[in-house]
């Protein structure tokens, strides 16, 4: 063991351990071997006395002097000893009494300090050191860190020695320390492998700055239990062999993490560093478990590194959708403080969409009162054309949460954009997993840090974050699951609403309301926050309201929303006269016939499941249930019956002769063409009825009733008759009554011709009674107005035409009886009535409102109305005949004809028929009865949601109607819905997306085919664009078939499309289509294969089974489609773990025969075998346009085949000519620019970006294209009056075909300021992107190319197209000027506006041209206003601050006035002074050699603006920031788009290789300390013009890593170099606060060049304090951190010892005793004789003379005589009385020869005129020799009489009796103590290796001596090498040691001019120093040497 006790070795060291024994108290120098021994015995007994054990068992080894240091060589010994093990059982242990010694050592009141007289001078400090068990080890930390306030001297902890971690009290009260100190020995046990009592700190010592010495032993093992261990070398072995592994268990010590291995073990096999240490700062960030994952990666985009490095702005959106109302927000940091901002745009959330933009400036529509921007310069926002308003009502549908802070609110079902979610969630939640696993893996030294400075520490702090990481996690896993089991996970997605009832069901559940529009009409309203719906969701849409869905923010249709004809607000086809008030909302309203009116139907009444109950029928209100434009009339259907008395007509026949004649022969009559035969003049009555009806007639009466054919040739005859004759007269002459018993009316005279034979036979024929007959007019009255008069014989089509002629009569239809008028013989069921009385069978039908109530919606509350049921009124007035009349009756039930008399309706009633086509925004087709066309309806805006109509059912007329007595064929079909759509945002109809409200097709029958229904409505109304990709469908209906091509249905009419919007744009397809007509389905035969597939997939959703069929069949054949599928069985579909459904199909696939389909099927297997998986994927996924479902074919395999045949049913269109016209479609926006957000590859890889679009192409008046240009417009988005600092957005303008080549084409983006009120818009500042770029402020909103193009200023002529440019515009507003910056790139600065806010932007466009905008940003700057590099003719000038350099304190060091000081000089004086010398006439010794040649009064080189220096710059190529980005490189043009137009950007590409500049930047903040300052990145490629790269790290992440100071810090001098080996560019920098009191290094590290970087590490590099520093690869590809320090070398020397200089002896007064300077110089005997004068003393003459009387009595004094003075008596005194005593009589006295060594002032004198001389008197030298001690007098009393004879010896041979000879003086000797004789202050540059990682040095190091001609090390052009410069291969500091001389400390440096040591005469002859060490008397002349020694 060693302890350094505080004693001289050249004392002995225990040269005051032997006590004058005389007096104790002072101590005699006995010599150093004496001394040494008794040391020994002291030290040995102390330590016996201190620790209670046995002398016998401590031995010390040897004593040596300290030569640690040089200072200790002079003041301490190095004491080695041994304790042996203890003999006895009642003394302490070996262990215990080390134990026991080391905490003694620490107390300075123990045993050990106290009582005894070697161990109380241990110095505690160097402890006690067990050679073989202590070592040490280097930790890097400071020792403040460790100890705390413990620290003793700030550089030492001793608590270990001291066992104060083993008191309770005292680890209370040293708790940081102890807690260290258990860490450090439980990390050396564990990593050795031995008990944690075995490893005891002693000592922490301060190494460096930042590292300390921990010393530490380790003891022997306790084998007293029979267990063995590792002894003390095996361990310390052990111990080698883990500081050089850093991946031993050592290394995983809570503490000893922090090894340096540069150290070894105590400084023995030390090693380089190799790489950072492993506590060195670790970040999740850009950890290969991270980066090396691709959806891990996703969370770290370039684009989210330019928000974080401040080039791009990291604008975050707050969204709430159930107000629209939105909030921007600045993020500085991931996760940080969200700072309100003005706008940012960057189009990703699909919610948003284009919200805000609008042609007028409005605000956004948003929720009443809720919009952030209540003080913006502009109207409320509005949804232009909307039927209603989203924020009216209460939203629907579930909240799920997304990525982030997304919400899928309301109606939100697409598998694609939920995948895209789910994908961006997932990678969350496993980017979230991946850093809890990195932090459970780095949990214990990823942070570790002052305040967290041992594993446990940080463990403790991760263990909070990752539980924080874990509480998201979780949270964020939860959102996952709740996102991935939304929307249809594996289920069908399917939703229905229903406007019936109100309900949304399936993949969704809610409830709708029901509103009225301002019409009135009953609208479901199911409103959303959000609409999104994908191409596999299926959307049913059912019920008789039309539906309204509505977003509050954006809508997007991607699937089909069609709505069944007859739904939605779509009227049935004609077939029902009414509908039951219980059947309002049923899409099947139960059928109401003709017959139901009057509840005279024959059918089966249980067709119908639900029959109408009493009170329905009772209820039936007919009015027009097939809509507006169904053509449906008003039908009033009645029998008109005129009559009159019966009176029948009477003929009478006369016959006569001349008197005594006998008549003979016969007669004839004729009746209009017909004649009898000859009538006997006799003819009985019966004969002559016979003969008349016979021949009278057209049709005998014995053919009665047969209905005769009264069309063709012949009239109507007589009828019946009856006869009656009288009796003859004498000549045989009759008179016959002929009464016409049938005949009608006033009958026609028959005439005759006489055959009559007799003279005078004559004949006649009289009218005995006119039969009556109506006759005159009459007229009908209807609804108060009157028809022309009409004939009493009217026929049908008269009657019908003055029917028609009444305003309300829209049709007439009328048959009569007597129909042809030749029915008089009455022989005609429909013949006249007797008295001509006629039936007329009629209808007329109306259409007004006043009594065919028409609703124009199916729940319209007039469908519970019924017109007033108007009576014909018959007037008669103007009829003939006895008893004429005219009378109405109801119904025609008294028709005559058949089905006429069928229609038994009493009153009127409302039906469609007719087989015409509805209209609605198109005219319907024409039937092909007598009825009008229908009417168009609801204009062209579509003032109300109105659905489309019913076409007419067939039938010319009513009575002809199926439906009179039972069930409809040939119905109309119906009509087409009505749909509106509403979003506050943007609409999009997706290109998948169909909203179709067709009309349905007619019935088609052989007696007629029914009309189509009309095409229905469709609203579109957005806020802000409509953009439709799909298809929007409102076709009409087909006509149907009706058996010939005169029956054809007509076609529905198409139906009506209005959109509103900001911008509509129109890709897709509108169909208006007017319905064909005559569609006739048959069904058709065809030969046909049927494949029985076997399908294996895998999907994300479920389909359909057919779905599934088909793709499975895609797989054999992707060029066939089925014809039919039909499922034969589903074997499975089940879930795994991952959201996957598997699926097993079996089905039935059908295809027609072809040359492509061969019935091999070997052939069909052969294809299937030749195709691969990936290559059916690739065709599968392009068949489905987007693979939504992400289906995977696995397997699929024909099991068999068949031959067969079908008949599908087909539709054909026959021939006819009554199709429907096409609909209407009307867009009102407000500017002919399109816009809409669309899918592209956006500014900075994003995935959506605003997309504008104009042409300038008009239509002449004769409708020719022409280029008409337009004024450049745009959209606004308004935000509040303020002032922002910084505007950045992208544009792209693309090349529009056959147009681009136009001049000045183009978009503005322009901040806008409108002043208080209105829309006065000024452009404060804008720039123009298009055939040039160019900037400018202060032009007028009318922007034309005469005055605005000439008003802006060109940046660049030749602007590349189809290429993004970022555009930032900076705003002083202090000045009013503001710069603009493309790419990155200043273009322009210092340009002046005028304005004193802006409160919106504009986009422009001008031409033809499109153009995207994205990622705008309107606010503060968040690039802390940096601006690179602009070079001018002057120069360049930079934003790097003010360069400071090493202080003039820190240059000159602490205290020095910067120059070089000398040491105050000393002088001797002595006797060889003489007057008239100059005292201090020189210089003195230099004290510190300031050897620094530039001085400033700033340090080492004055403070200069900041500069590009070379050695600050690195050239970087392939890289992702180093290609070039052409701009404004031709001057001619080349090529349309620019002349780098073709050539590859980025790396590899044109001019790939820039000089990135990377340079500190300090600025201060009032927003957030985050802004204040960092390390600002630009790049050039020529040095002239410099990109902007972003603050690649900010101050904000710096921190001391050594001390735990509190910042804010701040770095100078970055250098940054890229580590090919580890991918990472590491940047080094000089760090430090305001005080400038720390100087650290510190290191950050990031993947890319332009960050951000990471905050690694702060530390000294090996130790040193640096402001001046650079790395860089020399020409060995070594690295190195160069950097320059400013230290002081001290310079040793042996102290100059001066040589002894002679010099006289002197007087107490200072003048010079010659005599003694005689004696003493050269010994004379004489001067040594005291007993010379002996006879004199006897005499006392050598006494002065003096003479006392002294009184005889009492003996006292009288007086004192003087000498020569006597009495009377001539004697001194007077006698007898006085008595005489002589004292001396020496007149003058006799003085001795002798010199004296007892008299004072004989050794009063000593020499002085050199320090290092220690001179005793004279009188101790006198006495050094053996002669000396004597008695003076030679021991002959003064009274002997031997002194007559006595002769002195001669002693100046036996003593230092001539202690002053004269002599010769010599040079001073360096012999004398090692100290600084001088120091020197000088520059020196060191060069370190550094770690091939680049984040730490070896400890290889060289340094020298220098100084830049250049000035910082960082001027240098580091990448030429540097000179050769290396760090060599040895571990050094820069700590430079003291330089030593080649003279050394002589061991009698002290003692060799010194005449004692301790006592006089300490070392004189006689003494044991001289005897045993030679230590003997000094005498100066005999010491004196020429040499140095």
């Amino acid at each position: 063991m060693t302890v350094r006790v505080n004693r001289p070795f050249t004392d002995g060291p225990g040269q005051d351990l032997v006590k004058d024994p005389f007096n104790p108290e002072v101590s005699l120098y006995v010599g150093n071997t004496i001394n040494r021994q008794t040391f020994d015995t002291q030290f040995v007994l102390d330590m016996s006395y201190a620790l209670n054990i046995d002398t016998s068992r401590i031995y010390v080894l040897y004593v040596s002097r300290g030569r640690v240091h040089f200072t200790w060589e002079s003041s301490y010994v190095i004491v080695s000893f041994i304790f042996l093990e203890r003999n006895s059982t009642s003394e302490p242990t070996l262990l215990e009494a080390i134990a026991d010694l080391t905490q003694q050592i620490q107390v300075n009141t123990s045993a050990l300090y106290t009582g005894t007289n070697v161990t109380s001078e241990i110095d505690s400090q160097w402890g006690l050191d067990v050679v073989t068990w202590d070592v040490s080890l280097k930790l890097t930390y400071a020792i403040d860190v460790i100890g705390g306030n413990a620290v003793k001297d700030g550089y030492y902890l001793n608590q270990g020695s001291l066992a104060i971690c083993d008191d309770p009290l005292g680890a209370y009260q040293a708790a940081l320390y102890c807690e260290f100190e258990r860490f450090f020995e439980d990390d050396v046990s564990e990593a050795l492998g031995i008990d944690y009592y075995r490893v005891q700190i002693l000592f922490i010592k301060s190494s460096a700055l930042d590292s300390v010495l921990v010393h530490f032993r380790i003891t022997p093992p306790d084998t007293s239990n029979g267990t063995s261990a590792a002894n003390v070398t095996s361990a310390i072995g052990h111990l080698y062999v883990q500081v050089n592994d850093p991946s031993s268990q050592l290394y995983k010590g809570n503490v000893t993490i922090r090894t340096d291995p540069s150290w070894g073990v105590s400084q023995f096999l030390t090693a380089p560093r190799q790489a950072a240490a492993n506590f060195t700062l670790k970040y999740y960030e850009y950890d290969p478990s991270r980066v090396g994952i691709p959806s891990r990666l996703s969370q770290i985009t370039a684009y989210d590194r330019c928000k974080a490095n401040r080039r791009c702005n990291w604008g975050i959106t707050e969204h709430d959708q159930s107000t629209n109302d939105v909030r921007f927000f600045q993020r500085l940091f991931d996760r940080g403080t969200l700072y309100e901002t003005n706008m940012f745009l960057d189009f990703e959330d699909w919610r948003m969409g284009s919200r805000g933009f609008s042609w007028s400036g409005y605000i956004p529509p948003t929720a009443l009162g809720a919009t952030s921007v209540p003080k913006a310069r502009a109207a409320d926002g509005i949804i232009r054309g909307a039927h209603f308003w989203p924020f009216d009502q209460e939203s629907l549908g579930p909240d799920v949460p997304c990525y982030l802070t997304e919400r899928n609110q309301g109606l939100v079902l697409d598998r694609s954009l939920q995948r895209a979610q789910i994908d961006a969630q997932w990678a969350l939640v496993d980017d979230l997993q991946g850093r809890i696993d990195w932090l459970g893996v780095n949990i214990e030294d990823a942070q570790m840090r002052p305040e967290l400075r041992s594993r446990k520490d940080v463990r403790e702090n991760l263990t909070f974050v990752q539980a924080d990481f874990q509480h998201w996690h979780d949270n964020e896993l939860d959102e996952w699951q709740q996102l991935s089991s939304s929307q249809c996970i594996l289920k069908e997605c399917t939703i229905l609403f229903n406007t019936s009832s109100l309900q949304l069901t399936g993949a969704i559940s809610d409830t709708g309301v029901v509103k009225r529009t301002a019409q009135g009409t009953e609208v479901a309203l199911f409103t959303f926050n959000s609409i999104y719906l994908g191409p596999e969701v299926k959307v049913i849409v059912v019920g008789q309201r039309a539906l309204a869905l509505l977003s509050k923010t954006t809508m997007v249709i991607n699937t089909t929303i069609e709505a069944a004809p007859g739904t939605l607000g779509g009227f049935p086809g004609g077939g029902s006269v009414a509908r039951y008030f219980n059947d309002a909302l049923n899409d099947l309203p139960r059928p109401i016939f003709i017959c139901d009116l009057n509840d005279y139907c024959s059918f089966n009444t249980s067709l119908y499941d639900v029959k109408a109950t009493p009170a329905e029928r009772a209820s039936i209100t007919s009015n027009n249930v097939n809509g507006p434009g169904s053509g449906n009339l008003r039908i009033n259907a009645f029998v008109l019956r005129t009559s009159a008395k019966y009176i029948q007509e009477i003929q009478v026949i006369q016959t006569w002769a001349t008197a005594g004649q006998t008549l003979a022969g016969g007669f004839t009559l004729s009746y209009k063409e017909y004649t009898t035969p000859i009538i006997p003049h006799d003819a009985t009555p019966n004969v002559l009825k016979r003969v008349i009806e016979e021949n009278l007639n057209l049709v005998s009466p014995a053919n009665f009733p047969v209905l005769p054919i009264r069309t063709g040739p012949g009239s109507a005859g007589v009828g019946v008759v009856s006869v009656t004759r009288s009796s003859p007269d004498p000549q045989e002459g009759f008179t016959w009554k002929i009464t016409f018993d049938t005949a009608i009316g006033n009958t026609a005279q028959l005439t005759y011709r006489s055959y009559l034979l007799g003279a005078g036979a004559q004949m006649s024929i009289s009218t005995e009674r006119e039969g009556n007959e109506i006759g005159g007019t009459f007229q009908l009255e209807f609804q108060g107005a009157k028809t022309r008069p009409i004939l009493a014989a009217e026929t049908a089509e008269g009657l019908s035409a003055k029917l028609l002629e009444l305003p309300m009569v829209a049709t007439a239809f009328s048959t009569r009886t007597d129909p042809t008028g030749n029915c008089d013989d009455g022989f005609c069921p429909n013949g006249p009535f007797p008295s001509r009385g006629l039936l007329w069978t009629v209808y007329i039908t109306t259409n007004g409102s006043y009594d065919n109530v028409s609703p124009t919606s199916p729940t319209s509350p007039d469908t519970r109305l019924e017109g007033f049921r108007w009576r014909v009124i018959p007037l008669t007035e103007a009829l003939t005949g006895n008893q004429s009349t005219a009378e109405i009756f109801p119904s025609t039930v008294m028709s005559l004809e058949a089905p006429l008399d069928l229609l038994n309706v009493s009153f009127p009633f409302s039906l469609a028929y007719g087989g015409g086509g509805a209209s609605y925004g198109g005219v319907g087709g024409a039937g092909y009865g007598i009825n009008p066309l229908s009417t168009t309806y609801n204009g062209l805006t579509m003032p109300d949601l109105l659905g489309g109509s019913g076409g007419a059912m067939r039938s010319v007329h009513p009575y002809e109607i199926n439906s009179v007595l039972g069930p409809v064929t040939g119905r109309g079909g119906h009509g087409g819905g009505a749909i509106e759509l509403i979003a506050a945002n943007d609409l999009t109809i997706g290109s998948y997306g169909r909203i179709i409200t067709r009309g349905g097709d007619g019935d088609q029958t052989s007696g007629g085919g029914g009309g189509g229904g009309s095409g229905g409505g469709i609203v579109l109304t957005s806020g802000t664009s409509v953009l439709v990709n799909g298809t929007l469908d409102v076709a009409g209906g087909s006509g149907g078939y009706g058996g010939g091509p005169s029956l054809s249905g007509g076609g529905g009419g198409g139906g009506r499309i209005a959109i509103f919007a900001e911008s509509i744009t129109i890709n897709g397809k509108a169909n208006l289509a007017g319905g064909k007509c005559g569609a006739l389905k048959t069904a058709v035969p065809h030969d046909v294969i049927e494949l029985y597939t076997e399908v294996y997939m895998t999907m994300l959703s479920p389909l359909n089974d057919e779905r599934i069929a088909y793709l499975g069949l895609q797989y054999l054949q992707e060029s066939l489609q089925p014809v039919f599928l039909n499922t034969l069985s589903f074997a499975s579909q089940n879930e795994t773990v991952n959201n996957t459904v598997h699926a097993l199909l079996f089905a039935t696939m059908t295809f027609y025969t072809s040359d492509e389909v061969n019935a091999d099927f070997a052939w069909l297997n052969q294809t299937q075998a030749n195709k691969t998986i990936d290559r059916y994927q690739a065709v599968l996924n392009k068949n489905l346009g987007a693979n939504i479902a992400e289906v995977f074919i696995v397997d699929a395999t024909i099991k068999s085949y068949d031959f067969t045949t079908i008949s599908p049913v087909e539709t054909s269109f026959t021939e006819c000519s009554n199709p429907g016209s096409d609909g209407t479609l009307y867009t009102e926006a407000k500017a002919t620019t399109k816009m809409y957000v669309a899918t592209t590859t956006g500014a900075e890889s994003t995935s959506r970006a605003l997309f504008l679009s104009n042409r300038e192409m008009g239509n002449t008046t004769s409708g020719s294209e022409r280029e008409a240009p337009f004024s450049a417009n745009g959209p606004i988005v308004p935000f509040e009056a303020s002032r922002p600092s910084r505007i950045t957005y992208y544009s792209r303008t693309d090349a529009v075909p056959s147009e681009s080549l136009k001049v000045d084409y183009g978009s503005l983006f322009a901040l806008i300021s409108r002043g208080e009120s209105g829309l006065n818009v000024s452009n404060v500042i804008g720039v123009f992107f298009g055939t040039k770029i160019m900037h400018g402020s202060n032009f007028g909103s009318a922007v034309d190319e005469a005055v605005y193009l000439k008003r802006l200023v060109t940046i660049d002529n030749y602007p590349i197209l189809s290429r993004w440019y970022k555009v930032d515009i900076k705003i002083q507003w202090v000045n009013h000027t503001y710069s603009v910056s493309i790419d990155d790139l200043i273009v322009t600065t210092e340009q002046t506006f005028q304005g004193d806010d802006v409160d919106g932007i504009r986009l422009s466009t001008y031409r033809s041209v499109d153009v995207w905008f994205d990622e705008i940003y309107v606010g503060f700057d968040n690039s802390l206003n940096f601006q690179c590099p602009i070079t001018l003719r002057t120069g360049t000038s930079t934003q790097a601050p003010v360069q400071r350099h090493w202080s003039f304190e820190e240059v000159h060091g602490e205290g020095n006035l910067g120059y070089t000081a000398y040491n105050v000089m000393t002088r001797h004086y002595n006797f060889l002074d003489t007057q008239g010398s100059i005292a201090f006439d020189g210089q003195g010794q230099v004290n510190d050699n300031q050897d620094i040649k530039l001085q400033y009064k700033d340090g080492d080189y004055p403070l200069t603006q900041g500069l590009i220096h070379a050695g600050a710059l690195v050239y970087l190529t392939n890289s992702l920031r180093s290609g070039k980005t052409p701009l404004d490189q031709s001057k001619t043009r080349v090529s349309d788009q620019g002349l780098w137009s073709g050539v590859k950007d980025g790396p590899g590409g044109a001019g790939d290789g820039r000089q990135f500049w990377y340079t500190e930047y300090n600025f201060e903040s009032d927003l957030s300390p985050t802004l204040n300052g960092g390390v600002a990145a630009c790049s050039s490629q020529d040095l002239n013009r410099w990109r902007f790269e972003g603050i690649v790290f900010h101050y904000t992440n710096l921190s001391d890593l050594v001390f735990g100071e509190p910042g804010p810090f701040y770095v100078e001098r970055p250098k940054v170099l890229f580590n090919a080996p580890t991918g990472q560019y590491v940047m080094w920098a000089v760090m430090d606060r305001e005080k400038r009191d720390l100087a650290l290094s510190a290191i950050a590290t990031s993947p890319y060049e332009d960050g951000p970087f990471l905050f690694r590490r702060s530390f000294y590099p090996d130790g040193n304090q640096t402001r001046d520093q650079v790395i860089f690869v020399n020409d060995e590809g070594q690295p190195l951190l160069g950097r320059t320090y400013y230290q002081t070398v001290e310079f040793l020397l042996p102290q100059a010892i001066m040589q002894p200089v002679w010099e006289s002896a002197k007087n107490r007064d200072g003048s010079i005793n010659y005599r003694n300077s005689y004696h003493r110089a050269v010994y004379d005997p004489g001067y040594d004789n005291f007993n010379d004068i002996y006879l004199q003393r006897w005499r006392k003459e050598d006494i002065a003379y003096e003479v006392q009387c002294v009184d005889r009595l009492n003996s006292s004094k009288v007086r004192t005589p003087k000498s020569g003075e006597y009495n009377d008596d001539g004697d001194v005194c007077n006698d007898p009385s006085e008595r005489k005593v002589i004292i001396g009589q020496g007149v003058p006295v006799v003085t001795s020869m002798f010199i004296s060594p007892n008299n004072s002032n004989n050794s009063f004198w000593r020499p002085t005129s050199v320090p290092m001389v220690l001179s005793q008197a004279w009188s101790s030298n006198y006495r050094d020799g053996f002669c000396g001690i004597r008695k003076l007098n030679d021991d002959m009393d003064l009274n002997n009489p031997d002194l007559a004879d006595f002769k002195p010896d001669d002693r100046g041979t036996c003593s230092n009796i001539a202690d002053n000879p004269i002599h010769a003086t010599f040079q001073d000797k360096l012999i004398g103590l090692t100290k600084v004789i001088t120091t020197r202050r000088a520059k020196f540059i060191a060069l370190s290796a550094l770690t091939f990682d680049f984040l730490d040095t070896t400890g290889y190091l060289t340094s020298f001596e220098g100084e830049l001609e250049s000035g910082d090390l960082i001027s240098l052009i580091v990448e030429m090498g540097q000179f050769g410069f290396a760090p060599g291969n040895t571990i050094r500091s820069t700590f430079a040691a003291p330089v030593r001389s080649e003279f050394e400390t002589a061991v009698d440096y002290r003692t060799r001019f010194s005449q004692y040591i301790r006592n006089v005469n300490d070392r004189a002859s006689y003494s044991l120093a001289c005897v045993l060490d030679g230590v003997c008397p000094v005498n100066f002349r005999d010491q004196l040497t020429s040499g140095q020694f």
